[in-house]
């Protein structure tokens, strides 16, 4: 019947599941069996290896030691790792070398026992077998000769050692050099990478890169796709592209250490593939310092300028020269070279003409006879017409007066322009620089934290040029917000390893962002919304048989639906200054106070009178030289006045952020341990809460200082200061390297904080949201201006004005 034919189905399955489970039974039993003896074959080898080689060892101490084998053996990378377990309980038995060896045998057991562990295919030989013996035994087979049966020869090596140390040492000079050629950091004292290469892929299309090596459809456009970059095992983009459109000026935000400055840097050096035929310019570097002039060094940085004078200047001479030289031939195919060379570059140049007078030059005909050179001079004056001719093109004539423009905006005196360059210090020569970029005007220029190292004149200054005198691509990193609200046409948002391109200026991308994350949190509550009432139905008919052709295509609706990604939002940073201690007036004055670092020279500050309290929140700003940051040596005491008197409360206790902090900063260490170095007594938790307080958590904590960014660094810096319990803050510059929401943070604490604060920046946004008083040095003098930051700027902007600054000069 129907019935006894379902039940003798259903028993041959049962039976059938039920001979599967047994026989599953049994391979796990004999699975456990076979692991027990690989066990006890990994302790007997063990044990006869420390007896051997110590052999008046304790049992406990031989247990210890397996016992530690067996449970951590996976934990141990290297034999490295091993010896720094057990080497202090062995070092009282045996030599530092001997107790190396041991630990490097040891681990070879441990790693041969781990590959062989549970592995069902091998089984335990009732008897030792020496292949070399069966080989013999075998010789008269057919396949005698085979590679599996063939025995070698004996033969015994030997290694000295001490050839091995010096090829060691060797080997590892070689590999510092290279690793510090290649852009690593190593740290002498511990012989530790602390820096890692990064390294950039993307899509390329075939057809775009023959084109360019053609030279045919030339395009000022950038466009990147796919781009992947990485920076050791961290991976900064994945799979972003980038697309940077000729004449536009792009600004380039992020949190510090999403990787900013790597994605520059890969782009300068073209490890990103652009059009050959873009000249790019990273401005990352100071000058160096030698005997020429500044302005002259900036003259220098125009190649096609250069090479155009050099040309010149030979055809001058050998115009003017009675006899033509006897390499007059090579010389003059060498300037048509040149002359040739330039005409290619010249944008009103067709590159396909073949009869245009702009090089029908190029193959001027060189007469061989009577010795090889007749009268020269009609050769000559047509190369030199040429060169005159592409001289006026590129307005050669008025090339030293926008030098000295640039130089004069970026706040290098008159006389000053004529120094050499070895008298500036480092950062003038970062403006100098800075010059030399916007003078040789690259298509491509690459600024990182250009407002770092001016002061609000030439940040000023410089905001103009950009916006009316520059012709090409502008692609930089900033975090000054007014600039980029100022200067950029577009920004470029650098998260969650992507690349978004928003139109507009900072304002605009604020507000653009902040509506794009609400249309997308709205999207991801309607999604999360319509996902779980469908679930309810499905949990609610998911066992009624009525129900079964529904929930299935709900459940099938459900497979299709896109997957529910939450609304990835920054999240704020926080930072925390210990509350200060309240003292009585007067708490800080500098009272009729002369300064000056020579007697034999004007002084630096003259007749200064100033007070600040515990409430004070004052901003110092200035032209560079004018004695800011001397001030604040005055004010902490660093430096003493030269005449009048400095007065401070006697529990006064300053926290002074140098504008060169991290130059105060042991960089071959970690951030926990370069605290515990200057606070010695606490845990290592107590350390990362404190720098927790200032955005460096996790991993970054024991990372070495010389692998964090920029910002990271300064919020080590800032820790070091909160953790003397200061009750005035001196901070010189501390927005340098910070990006925007750490500005936001910084703000925040201190106007928060108990105590008093001076600090001297250029960042408008920190001083409006922060200060209340504005100190202006000048004129070896200190003044305090009403109207705040604004009032400022409009000074320096009826400044220029009248000294015509602003005014276009291509």
């Amino acid at each position: 019947s129907t019935w006894g034919l379902y039940r003798y189905r259903t028993s041959c399955t049962l039976y059938i599941y039920l001979g599967k489970l047994f026989l599953f039974i049994c391979k796990c039993k004999l699975s456990i069996q076979t692991n027990t003896e690989m066990a006890e074959i990994f302790s007997h080898e063990l044990n006869s290896l420390l007896h051997e080689r110590i052999p008046n060892i304790d049992d406990d101490l031989v247990n210890y030691i397996v016992s530690l084998m067996e449970d951590c053996c996976a934990i141990f990378e290297t034999d490295n790792d091993l010896h720094e377990a057990i080497s202090p309980i062995l070092n009282d038995r045996m030599s530092s070398t001997e107790t190396a060896v041991l630990c490097r045998d040891l681990y070879t057991i441990a790693c041969a026992s781990e590959e062989n562990w549970g592995d069902e295919s091998r089984r335990k030989l009732s008897n030792p077998v020496n292949l070399a013996n069966l080989a013999e035994e075998r010789s008269n087979l057919p396949n005698a000769n085979a590679i599996f049966l063939s025995k070698k020869a004996a033969k015994v090596s030997y290694v000295n050692r001490d050839k091995l140390d010096k090829h060691d040492i060797k080997r590892k000079q070689k590999m510092e050099k290279r690793l510090n050629r290649d852009g690593f950091t190593i740290n002498k004292e511990k012989s530790e990478i602390v820096g890692c290469l990064a390294t950039a892929n993307q899509m390329l299309n075939r057809r775009d890169i023959k084109a360019d090596d053609s030279g045919v459809g030339k395009t000022s456009d950038i466009h990147l796709e796919s781009i992947d970059i990485s920076f050791g095992d961290k991976v900064l983009l994945s799979g972003t592209d980038l697309r940077l459109s000729y004449g536009r000026r792009y600004g380039l935000v992020g949190r510090n250490g999403v990787g900013k400055t790597t994605l520059l840097k890969m782009v300068s050096t073209k490890e990103l593939r652009i059009p050959s035929h873009l000249t790019v310019l990273l401005v990352e570097q100071e000058v160096v310092g030698d005997d020429t002039p500044a302005v002259q060094s900036v003259l220098e940085a125009d190649e096609k300028l250069q090479k155009l004078l050099n040309e010149e200047r030979k055809l001058t001479e050998i115009l003017n020269s009675t006899s033509p030289p006897s390499n007059l031939t090579e010389t003059l195919n060498n300037i048509n070279s040149t002359i040739k060379h330039n005409n290619s570059l010249s944008n009103g140049i067709s590159e396909n003409s073949t009869n245009s007078d702009a090089d029908f030059r190029s193959e001027i005909p060189i007469n061989h006879e009577s010795n090889g050179i007749l009268p020269h001079s009609l050769n000559i004056s047509e190369c030199l017409a040429d060169v005159y001719q592409k001289l006026a093109d590129i307005d050669a004539d008025k090339a030293p007066s926008r030098a000295a423009s640039i130089l004069n905006g970026l706040g290098f005196l008159p006389h000053e322009q004529y120094k050499p360059t070895r008298e500036f210090s480092g950062g003038w020569r970062m403006r100098l620089a800075l010059a030399r970029a916007l003078f040789a005007q690259p298509d491509l220029l690459l600024l990182d934290e250009p407002t770092n190292m001016l002061d609000v004149k030439a940040l000023l200054w410089l905001e103009h040029y950009l916006q009316e005198n520059w012709p090409s691509t502008v692609f930089m990193v900033s975090h000054d917000r007014q600039f980029l609200s100022n200067v950029a046409t577009d920004i470029v948002h650098m998260h969650a390893e992507k690349l978004i391109v928003y139109r507009g200026n900072f304002e605009n991308f604020l507000t653009v962002r902040e509506e794009r994350l609400k249309c997308q949190q709205r999207e991801y509550d309607a999604q999360k919304e319509y996902r779980d009432h469908i679930q309810v139905f499905i949990d609610r008919f998911r066992f009624n048989a009525n129900r079964a052709s529904q929930v299935q295509s709900k459940l099938k609706l459900m497979e299709k639906l896109p997957p529910v990604i939450p609304v990835q939002r920054e999240p704020p940073v926080i930072f925390q200054f210990p509350d200060a201690d309240a003292l009585s007036p007067p708490i800080l004055q500098l009272n009729d106070v002369t300064f000056g670092y020579h007697s034999n020279l004007p002084p630096i500050l003259e007749h200064i009178d100033i007070s600040a309290d515990l409430q004070s929140r004052i901003a110092i700003v200035g032209v560079n030289g004018s004695g800011k940051s001397t001030l604040l040596k005055l004010l902490i005491g660093e430096l003493s006045p030269s005449d009048g008197r400095m007065m401070a409360h006697r529990n006064l206790r300053f926290g002074y952020f140098s504008q060169h902090h991290v130059d105060q900063l042991d960089l071959g260490v970690s951030a926990v341990e370069l605290l515990a170095k200057q606070f010695p007594g606490r845990s290592s938790e107590g350390y990362r809460t404190q720098l927790g307080h200032f955005g460096i958590s996790g991993e970054l904590g024991t990372r070495p200082v010389v692998s964090l960014s920029g910002g990271q660094k300064s919020r080590v810096a800032l820790t070091r200061i909160a953790m003397t319990q200061p009750n005035f803050l001196i901070l010189d510059e501390p927005t340098n390297h910070l990006d925007m929401e750490t500005i936001d943070g910084l703000a925040n604490a201190l106007r928060k904080y108990k105590g008093g604060v001076i600090v001297v920046s250029h960042d408008e946004y920190l001083i409006e949201h922060v200060c209340d008083e504005l100190w202006v040095t000048g004129d070896r003098r200190v003044t305090r201006i009403d109207g705040g930051f604004a009032s400022y700027k409009a000074v320096l902007e009826r400044e220029f004005q009248k000294e015509g600054a602003f005014s276009r000069s291509k």
